[in-house]
């Protein structure tokens, strides 16, 4: 289920629970989902996601705001973020490359299971990233041989 999955995950982490949500797919001949875009509408701001299982983007990821915009090196594995301000100013902020990108999601894993923290935002997230996805499945008619189970 591979829906954007990482754009859908990116997404859901930095802004919730969309409002709205307009979805297209491309379709291969064996009736799989190779690409597709999504816009996601919040009320003060809007997201536009394009994924592709057939291709690949060396496109950055990209937040506009009023007061300049975000670049996003290599989502979800940050390694730069270079922000241009109106006023002409750049940051640029580096993170620390990691062998194991896993790391800090089993450590916290282990220590939510170790508090008996059952509601924590991870799982809201997931929540959301499910919803999304479920979204842009039933506007573009994306089945799994699952889906057809269930519904016996």
């Amino acid at each position: 289920m591979d829906i954007g999955s990482y754009c859908i995950h990116f997404l859901a982490s930095l802004f919730g629970k969309p409002e709205k949500i307009l979805a297209d797919s491309l379709f291969l001949e064996n009736g799989v989902d190779g690409a597709g875009s999504v816009i996601a509408s919040y009320g003060d701001k809007q997201a536009e996601i394009i994924y592709s299982k057939i291709t690949d983007s060396k496109l950055p990821t990209q937040i506009q705001g009023e007061n300049g915009c975000m670049i996003i090196e290599q989502c979800p594995i940050i390694k730069k973020i270079t922000i241009y301000y109106r006023n002409g100013e750049t940051e640029e902020l580096q993170f620390d490359k990691r062998d194991n990108t896993m790391i800090y999601e089993t450590k916290d894993f282990i220590r939510l299971i170790k508090e008996h923290k059952v509601d924590h935002q991870f799982l809201r997230s997931s929540e959301i990233e499910m919803d999304i996805t479920d979204e842009v499945r039933r506007q573009t008619g994306i089945v799994f041989p699952a889906d057809k189970i269930r519904e016996q």
